[in-house]
């Protein structure tokens, strides 16, 4: 990994702004990618998951264009000295190791233990046990994001996360379709009924 000394003040910005309504995540997000990017040549993706009121809220931008991820890392936010709360950061990469010395880095410079991170949990089970064929990395990520909107929209509804779940699996073994080919289902109901009439 490149040094990059704004790789550290990114991260902690973001992390110093997840409970304050007023930071515009996205902004901090950004920051933090361009600062991955320069730091990891091989990054493929970065993936926030914020929880609020226990609700998992995910944003995902996709780095590298067309490349398989074959090593993750999943980075716990929030202070050490605070129970955790769910919020996280995945990364991917396509090169092996390519987090390592970012673990370090980061546990270090953050005060935290390196055990704490997960890496390899979050690929694609083909890559991530070493399977012959590569799986499009842009498209399971897409599928992800699909499946964190359409359980916001079943939560909206008044649904449990449980019950959403549940309605996505059954939808999705109703119609003979995958669970993310049902989300975007039910975020295209939820838009159609959201649509004025012109």
């Amino acid at each position: 990994m490149k040094s990059n000394p704004q790789l550290l003040t990114a991260l902690a910005s973001l992390t110093d702004g997840l409970d304050d309504p007023l930071i515009d995540l996205h902004e901090r997000v950004s920051e933090l990618v361009v600062a991955l990017a320069h730091s990891i040549d091989s990054l493929v993706s970065v993936a926030l998951t914020v929880v609020v009121d226990h609700r998992p809220y995910s944003v995902t931008v996709p780095v590298g264009s067309g490349s398989v991820a074959v090593s993750s890392v999943s980075i716990p936010l929030g202070a050490p000295s605070e129970p955790a709360t769910g919020s996280r950061l995945v990364l991917w990469a396509g090169a092996p190791g390519a987090f390592d010395e970012l673990i370090a880095d980061v546990s270090s410079g953050m005060d935290c233990d390196p055990a704490t991170f997960d890496t390899g949990t979050h690929l694609p089970a083909s890559t991530a046990f070493g399977g012959g064929h590569a799986v499009d990395m842009h498209q399971d990520l897409a599928d992800r994001s699909a499946i964190d909107q359409a359980l916001g929209v079943l939560l909206e509804q008044g649904l449990t996360m449980r019950e959403a779940g549940r309605h996505l699996m059954q939808r999705a073994e109703l119609d003979d379709v995958s669970v993310a080919d049902a989300a975007r289902a039910v975020i295209d109901n939820a838009v159609n009924v959201h649509r004025p009439d012109f």
